[in-house]
């Protein structure tokens, strides 16, 4: 269980978590920023975690807690790909802290859901992986 977890929010941090997705978890429901709309009508829009975790009844706290932890990631991570930019990291040396990044990330996650939001959250992961290779595979 823990694996298919694993892998499944792998997923969706490759995904991409982006400042407007964090706003909404924390109760916003804003999604008109231009970049999500022409995506969604160039059929290119792909669900994404924090879409995924705004569907498991979030109480107040877990919602400002995955905010946090949101914002953390997006920061270190967008830190990792400015220093290979700036040539201060290579390339490998990024991608093996950017696998770190994502291990703690999901962590950090599951601590802040229940157990049954753990699975909710596996199944509704394993449901957009389907519909995003169901994209991919034949269109829409």
């Amino acid at each position: 269980m823990n694996k298919i977890l694993t892998t499944i929010l792998t997923l969706a941090i490759a995904v991409g978590i982006t400042a407007s997705a964090s706003a909404q978890v924390a109760g916003t429901t804003d999604q008109s920023s231009k970049q999500t709309e022409q995506a969604k009508a160039s059929g290119k829009h792909r669900t994404n975690l924090m879409d995924i975790l705004a569907k498991l009844n979030l109480s107040e706290d877990q919602k400002s807690k995955l905010k946090d932890q949101v914002a953390k990631t997006t920061s270190e991570s967008a830190d990792l790909r400015s220093q290979v930019k700036a040539g201060k990291l290579t390339k490998e040396d990024a991608k093996k802290q950017m696998q770190e990044l994502r291990k703690s990330n999901q962590t950090a996650i599951r601590a802040i859901l229940t157990k049954d939001q753990n699975k909710q959250l596996a199944a509704l992961m394993k449901e957009a992986r389907e519909k995003n290779k169901a994209k991919k595979d034949g269109g829409n």
